[in-house]
């Protein structure tokens, strides 16, 4: 499996340094593959020294806890030189969970209930924030955003080094930091970094019920990780990957074992009680209280994303070509369907009919090219579309200035 995700990301990175496909920006490859070389055999030469340091092989988490306050300093300096209110989704989050109340984005919150969650967190936070005097909330919600960002860096450094040592732990630090640790990212405080958490924090507990040997400590872990996988479910989506991974992982283990079979059915009941429980409160205490004033027939199902992931449009401002990006399009075209089931009928059969169209071999042609254009922009594409492009950041010191420049 390794062999796997090494050809899979060598492949990728490949693309990016001589097939760079970026949207937004026209990078000087062979300049930047110079830098990155000279960094990477730098970075490669210190991990080779730190190997023989007694104190960072006696101490490796207080370590990297050391390498992530320095980060911590450094984010929250460039945060406070670039923050601003932020647009789309996030800004609509973000001013109703500052206000407290969000009866005047009604039509929003019908057709995205998804975030509802995220809304209620950034209520309770700013609620807190408020109370103790605090004013800048936008700059508090970037604060908070680099601390989430940071400790998942942290879970995953954890990880690597539980499950392959000291020096692949820093390794993943290394790269993770510069991956996420200096994103323009930071200073979005929205779900997609709001989610980082959950993954390596599921990871990290079922690590842990490997280890433990007490029957009723595992069971409580295995709770936890339903729980917390469909909490995070409700922030992002995407987090509920951990948790079918988990669940495969534990059927193939005890597959060809009859007698350890009911091993795994009790571990999925455990799983499933924890991730029903965590639905069961997130009903009784996000959704049905705001059912009052929210119309959820008007809810936009998973196929519409499905649906609007297999486009093709044209960037306005480049004239390149944009891979599952937003469509205004896609979006009119639902609101045309009234009721939730034709919601997911429709935007089912338009998925289906685009795939239809590309043929297996155009399909295979877009999957690359949408992998590619993702990967080959190393901002993750922010501020590639929204009001807040053109907002001029809120600081301006001289050294704000500074870091703005670049």
């Amino acid at each position: 499996l390794r062999y796997i995700f090494l050809f899979i990301f060598t492949c990728i990175f490949l693309n990016v340094c001589f097939f760079n496909a970026s949207s937004m920006f026209q990078f000087n490859m062979p300049f930047s593959i110079t830098i990155a070389g000279i960094l990477l055999l730098a970075l490669l030469f210190l991990l080779y020294k730190a190997r023989g340091a007694k104190k960072s092989r006696r101490f490796p988490v207080p370590a990297a806890a050391g390498v992530l306050l320095l980060l911590f300093a450094v984010q929250v300096f460039i945060a406070q030189a670039i923050y601003r209110p932020i647009g789309w989704d996030c800004s609509t989050i973000v001013e109703c969970a500052a206000k407290g109340d969000l009866s005047s984005q009604t039509f929003y919150f019908s057709t995205y209930p998804n975030n509802l969650l995220m809304f209620c967190l950034l209520k309770y936070l700013l609620k807190a924030f408020f109370y103790f005097g605090g004013v800048d909330y936008w700059l508090f919600l970037s604060v908070v955003n680099i601390l989430i960002v940071d400790l998942t860096i942290f879970l995953v450094f954890l990880i690597c080094r539980k499950r392959f040592g000291n020096t692949c732990g820093f390794v993943s630090l290394l790269l993770f930091v510069l991956i996420f640790g200096l994103s323009p990212w930071l200073v979005v405080p929205y779900s997609d970094t709001f989610s980082m958490i959950f993954f390596p924090l599921i990871f990290l507990l079922f690590l842990r019920w490997q280890e433990q040997k007490q029957i009723f400590r595992k069971g409580v872990l295995l709770f936890l990780i339903g729980f917390l996988s469909m909490v995070g479910y409700y922030i992002k989506p995407y987090t509920l990957i951990a948790l079918l991974s988990i669940v495969i992982y534990l059927f193939i283990q005890n597959l060809n074992r009859l007698k350890q079979f009911g091993f795994f059915l009790l571990s999925s009941v455990l799983i499933f009680a924890g991730a029903a429980s965590s639905c069961a409160l997130y009903n009784t205490t996000v959704k049905e209280p705001y059912s009052k004033i929210l119309d959820y027939s008007q809810t936009l199902p998973m196929s519409y994303f499905f649906m609007m992931g297999l486009n093709t449009t044209v960037s306005k401002g480049t004239g390149k070509a944009l891979y599952g990006a937003y469509s205004g399009e896609d979006n009119l075209f639902a609101y045309t369907l009234k009721t939730p089931e034709e919601k997911k009928a429709g935007t089912l059969r338009e998925a289906k009919r685009r795939i239809e169209a590309y043929t297996p071999r155009g399909y295979a042609r877009f999957l690359y090219n949408k992998a590619n254009w993702v990967f080959s922009d190393g901002t993750f594409w922010v501020e590639g579309e929204g009001y807040d492009v053109d907002q001029p950041s809120i600081s301006t010191s001289p050294p704000s200035k500074w870091v703005q420049s670049y």
